[in-house]
């Protein structure tokens, strides 16, 4: 029986997933990740949630501040399709959450899919710039390099040099959509001369018009955003230790931020990151001198617990209260 290739990506996804997390529970105690659970602190699970919320809320901000210019659209749609983005891209296999996010801007915003895809690629390269800033900084603490200078300074240098780069990428936005303008154009002809037809005549819908970039301000304050909301991230990973009794130096952060989205990336053929995802936050936590036996259980505990909170925020974006019926424009 032939399987559709979707439906492979699926199993393969489920069965990498599997065999990561077999591997965790074989090398870690059972009884342990039991103990981190029934020790939960309930407040800093609501304060993680609360941050996330916060968190998510300067994304939303960054990409009303880029959609606004080409769409008018209400801040809570943007909430709504950040939210439910997130969500697909923490359960979706193979990496392709992203793919979701045209459609979804469609659906919710309003937005037509070629001014959205732009917007995407923007906000990646927005967010590898502070991510950069973030492993910058991670690796200082890793090779114990702040013995002569506050920690402070060096984090406030790697925040203020990850600010400019994101102020540059962010400044981009225009000419990736003219970019892709005329790549689109370019196919167009490519297509039309193997069917013996001219190529179609573009609509105007699409192209980089002077009218539809951002401004100076926008870039500035989608820079910001960018900023803030992964600032914001690292104050809901810490929180989220906190939760299972498990204070970590605020240093840390940043390296495990950086380190867990290149987990993330490393597991793409993974279901949301499932299982590799975990593994890889307990190597970045015993390679930050945490003994495996307080590494692996943690890991069990808290990455799970950060996946729910993405469903959940997912959820309520899709159907709760920033559902379209509930939601003014």
């Amino acid at each position: 029986m032939k399987i559709p290739k979707n439906r492979k990506i699926w199993a393969v996804s489920l069965i990498v997933s599997l065999v990561s997390l077999a591997i965790l529970f074989r090398i870690t105690d059972f009884r342990s990740i039991m103990d981190r659970l029934e020790a939960a602190n309930l407040y800093f699970i609501g304060l993680l949630l609360l941050l996330y919320f916060i968190a998510y809320l300067c994304r939303a901000v960054r990409l009303w501040l880029l959609i606004r210019p080409l769409q008018p659209v209400g801040l809570w749609a943007c909430m709504r399709l950040t939210l439910a983005h997130q969500a697909v891209f923490a359960v979706a296999p193979s990496g392709s959450g992203d793919l979701a996010f045209p459609l979804l801007g469609r659906m919710i915003t309003g937005t037509d899919i070629r001014d959205i895809i732009p917007v995407l690629i923007s906000f990646r390269l927005q967010d590898l710039a502070t991510l950069i800033a973030f492993a910058g900084f991670g690796l200082v603490v890793i090779l114990d390099l702040t013995a002569s200078v506050n920690p402070v300074w060096i984090l406030l240098f790697f925040l203020l040099s990850g600010f400019i780069l994101t102020l540059f990428v962010a400044g981009l936005n225009r000419h990736i959509r003219y970019v892709l303008w005329h790549i689109r154009q370019k196919a167009e002809r490519i297509i039309g001369a193997f069917k013996n037809q001219p190529g179609n005549e573009d609509d105007g819908r699409g192209q980089p018009l002077a009218g539809s970039a951002p401004d100076r301000k926008t870039i500035l304050l989608s820079a910001l955003m960018t900023l803030l909301s992964w600032i914001f991230t690292g104050a809901m990973v810490w929180a989220a230790f906190r939760a299972y009794n498990m204070s970590l130096d605020w240093q840390l952060m940043p390296y495990l931020i950086a380190g867990l989205n290149l987990a993330g990336a490393l597991a793409f053929t993974t279901i949301g990151g499932l299982g590799v995802t975990e593994l890889g936050l307990a190597g970045l936590l015993v390679a930050a001198s945490i003994p495996a036996s307080t590494a692996i259980p943690l890991a069990m505990v808290v990455r799970p617990t950060l996946l729910l909170a993405t469903i959940l925020f997912g959820l309520c974006a899709l159907g709760g209260p920033f559902s379209p019926d509930r939601n003014t424009e």
